[in-house]
C-alpha cells in the first residue's frame, strides 16, 4: 500500500505523562530533549507539547525560547466537547482515572505510559498528525515532516507476522476520524480492561507488566495484518537508537525492555518491574554509540559525566565512568566531548585481577588518544582515590585470555585449556565476560563434549544460557547443587551424566547415589554404557539395582545387561525365572541367553514357548552353539 506525500506539513505531537525530569530524576532532558531540537530544525510543521495541567506553567517556561512550540492541557483536550468522539473520550476518562490514581497507589511509570500509549492514539482520532516520543531526534539541522495518505507506525521488518516487530513511538494519521486509529485506539482499551481485570486478582507481578506491554503494538499490528496501514521500516536495534532515515529522525532507547544494548550489556537493569534497580544511568549507554547526539543531549540536561558504576555487569565494571567506557569502545568523538564536559580521567575503576585502571592509564595504552592525552592537566596526586583491595598487577592470564577472545578464538580455548578444571568457574568468573562470548563458549563446550567447561560457564554466570530453554540453566543448577551436596561434583561421568540425562536427572540421582554408596560405581563399563544409552539409562540402573539385590551381579551377566541395555530386563527377567544363577557351572541356558545376541535380541519369546512345551531341555540337551 503505497503513501503519497501532499503540500500540507502535518501537527507533529509530543506527549509526556507525569512530573518534570528534574536534576537526579530519571534521564536527563528525556522530556524536552526532542520537542526543543525539533523546534530547532523544523519551522514548518506546528509542534504541540501535551502535559498534565498541573505541569503547564513549568513546561511553559521551558519551552519560552522556543516559541513554535505550543503546550496544552491533557485534561482540557479530553473536556472538550467532541460529538464524534463520546465513547473514545470515555475510555480516555476511564484510563486516566485508573491510571493516576496516587490513593490506589497508581501513577506508577508503566501507568503513565499506559496512559501515554491511549492518549497518543486519542490524538490521531480528533487531531491527526504525528505523535511521537519524547526522545525522539532530528538528524539534520533542517527538516520538515512530510504527510501521507494512510496511517503509517514503524516496524523493524515489512511483511512481519512477529507482534515484538512493531513499534509504538511514532505514529502517523492523515485526518482525524480514521477508521483505522479508532480501530486500534478501541482495541487498546479492551486490551487494557483485560489487564485491569487481571491487576485486581494478581496486582502487579511481571505477567501484569507483560500484558500491558504488549497492548500498543497488538493494536497496531492487528490493523496492518488487515493492510490497513503502512509501515516506515527501520533497522534493527544495535545500538541505543533507530534510525527513521525517511524521515532523518533518531528515536532514542531509554527505559524500554526492547533497547538491545540494555539487553546485551545489562539485563538486570530492569529487573526490578518498579525501576528500582537500575545498576547503570542513560550516559553509560549514551558513550557506546556511534552516534554522539544524545549523549551531548544528556550532558546539555544535566548528566553526571563523573558518574561512577556503582554494581558491576559484564563489561561495566565498579568505579567506570562514562570516559572509561568511551576509551574501551575506541569512541574519539565522545571521550573528546566528555573531556570537554568536565569528565575527571583520575578516577579510578577496578579491573579483573582486582587492578585499579584510570580513563587516563586506558588512553595511554591506546594510540587514538594520545594527542587528546597530551591536551590533559598533569595527574593531580590529591585528586586519585584509591578503591580498595586493589592489588599491582592484574591476572596476566586473565588478561591475556579476554584479548584473545576478542582477536582469536582458538588462542582464547588454548589459553582455557590450561587452567585446570576445579579453577575454571572461579577463572570464567574473573575473566567477566560479554554474555555473547559466554554464549559461543556454552556451544563450544556442548560441541566437543567438555562438560567441565560447560558447568563451569554455568557456575560462573547462568546468563550466558539465556539462548536455550529457560528452564535450562536451572536445572543444571539444581542437578549440580544435588551432586555438590554428596561432594561428587566434579566426578567426570556425573557431570557428564548431569548434561546428557538432565531432563530425567533427578529421577535417576538416587538410583547412581545409591551405587556410590555400595561401590558398585565408580565403574567403567557401567558408566560407558550409561552415557552410550542415555535413553535405556533408568532401565539399566534399575536393573543393575535388582541385581546386586539378588545377588546377580556378576561379570557375565553384567556384560550382556550393558552390550544390550534395550533387553536388560528380558535378560534379568530370564535368568530369574529359571533360577540360573543356582546353576552357574553349568546351565547351558546361561551362556545360550548371555551369548547369542540374535537369542538376546529376538528369541525371549521363543524360549518361553518351548519352555511352556517341555521340549527347552531338548533344545538344551544339542549343540547350543
Amino acid at each position: 500500500m503505497e503513501s503519497s506525500h501532499h503540500d500540507v506539513a502535518p501537527i507533529i505531537h509530543y506527549t509526556w505523562i507525569g512530573p518534570p525530569n528534574n536534576p537526579g530524576i530519571g534521564v536527563p532532558g528525556h522530556d524536552v530533549a526532542g520537542p526543543i531540537s525539533m523546534a530547532k530544525a523544523n519551522k514548518h510543521n506546528p509542534i504541540i507539547f501535551w502535559c498534565l495541567f498541573d505541569y503547564l506553567d513549568h513546561y511553559k517556561k521551558k519551552f519560552e525560547k522556543h516559541p513554535n512550540i505550543e503546550v496544552r492541557s491533557i485534561e482540557h483536550h479530553i473536556e472538550k466537547e467532541m460529538p464524534n468522539y463520546e465513547k473514545q473520550t470515555d475510555q480516555l476518562i476511564d484510563i486516566m482515572q485508573k491510571c493516576l490514581n496516587e490513593e490506589k497507589k497508581r501513577n506508577t511509570i508503566r501507568d503513565r505510559v499506559t496512559l501515554k500509549e491511549a492518549f497518543s492514539l486519542f490524538l490521531l482520532c480528533t487531531q491527526a498528525g504525528y505523535v511521537l516520543d519524547t526522545n525522539i531526534i532530528p538528524t539534520e539541522k533542517s527538516i520538515t515532516l512530510p504527510a501521507y495518505t494512510n496511517v503509517k507506525a514503524p516496524a523493524f521488518k515489512e511483511h512481519s507476522q512477529d507482534i515484538a516487530d512493531f513499534e509504538t513511538w511514532m505514529l502517523y494519521s492523515p485526518a482525524p476520524g480514521n477508521e483505522s486509529v479508532i480501530t486500534m485506539l478501541n482495541n487498546f482499551y479492551l486490551s487494557w480492561r483485560k489487564t485491569e481485570k487481571y491487576y485486581r486478582t494478581h496486582g502487579a507481578d511481571r505477567a501484569f507488566y507483560d500484558l500491558i506491554s504488549c497492548a500498543f503494538s497488538v493494536a497496531i499490528a492487528t490493523e496492518y495484518f488487515k493492510q490497513k496501514i503502512d509501515l516506515w521500516i527501520v533497522p534493527d536495534i544495535e545500538d541505543n537508537f533507530v534510525l527513521v532515515k525517511e524521515l532523518n529522525l533518531i528515536k532514542f532507547y531509554s527505559n524500554t525492555h526492547k533497547y538491545k544494548s540494555r539487553q546485551k550489556f545489562n539485563p538486570t537493569l530492569f529487573a526490578d518491574i518498579k525501576n528500582k534497580d537500575r545498576t547503570l544511568s542513560e550516559i553509560f549507554f549514551a558513550v557506546r554509540s556511534a552516534n554522539d547526539i544524545w549523549l551531548k543531549l544528556l550532558i546539555e540536561h544535566g548528566a553526571d559525566v563523573n558518574e561512577t558504576i556503582k554494581k558491576p555487569s559484564y563489561y561495566n565494571y565498579r568505579g567506570e565512568t562514562p570516559l572509561h567506557v568511551a576509551i574501551k569502545m575506541n569512541n574519539l568523538s565522545n571521550v573528546s566531548i566528555l573531556l570537554k564536559a568536565g569528565a575527571d580521567p583520575d578516577i579510578p575503576a577496578l579491573y579483573p585481577g582486582d587492578v585499579e585502571i584510570t580513563a587516563r592509564d586506558l588512553m595511554q595504552s591506546n594510540e587514538i588518544f594520545h594527542e587528546l592525552l597530551a591536551k590533559l592537566p598533569p595527574i593531580n596526586p590529591d585528586r586519585r582515590c584509591s578503591l580498595g583491595k586493589a592489588k599491582k598487577t592484574a591476572r596476566a592470564d586473565v588478561i591475556a585470555f579476554r584479548r584473545e577472545l576478542e582477536s582469536d578464538w582458538q588462542n582464547a580455548l588454548e589459553l582455557l585449556k590450561q587452567i585446570p578444571e576445579d579453577q575454571l568457574a572461579k577463572f570464567i568468573k574473573l575473566a567477566n565476560l560479554h554474555p555473547s562470548h559466554g554464549q559461543v563458549l556454552v556451544d563450544y563446550a556442548e560441541k566437543s563434549q567438555d562438560y567441565h567447561l560447560l558447568l563451569a560457564l554455568l557456575e560462573s554466570n547462568g546468563s550466558f544460557f539465556n539462548a536455550k530453554q529457560p528452564e535450562y540453566a536451572p536445572a543444571l543448577y539444581e542437578g549440580l547443587d544435588i551432586l555438590k551436596d554428596h561432594q561428587l561434583d566434579q566426578d567426570p561421568f556425573l557431570r557428564r551424566f548431569l548434561v546428557e540425562n538432565l531432563e530425567n536427572f533427578k529421577l535417576l540421582i538416587n538410583h547412581i547415589l545409591s551405587f556410590y554408596e555400595v561401590e558398585i560405581l565408580p565403574n567403567d563399563k557401567i558408566s560407558a554404557a550409561l552415557l552410550a544409552h542415555p535413553d535405556e539409562a533408568q532401565r539399566l540402573l534399575e536393573v543393575i539395582a535388582h541385581l546386586y539385590r539378588e545377588n546377580l551381579f556378576q561379570d557375565d551377566i553384567l556384560e550382556a545387561i550393558l552390550s544390550y541395555p534395550e533387553n536388560a530386563i528380558g535378560i534379568y527377567v530370564a535368568i530369574l525365572r529359571w533360577k540360573i544363577a543356582e546353576r552357574e557351572t553349568d546351565d547351558a541356558l546361561r551362556k545360550l541367553i548371555l551369548t547369542n545376541s540374535s537369542l538376546i535380541k529376538t528369541n525371549f519369546i521363543s524360549l518361553r514357548n518351548l519352555e511352556e512345551r517341555n521340549l527347552l531341555d531338548k533344545l538344551l540337551n544339542e549343540d547350543t552353539k
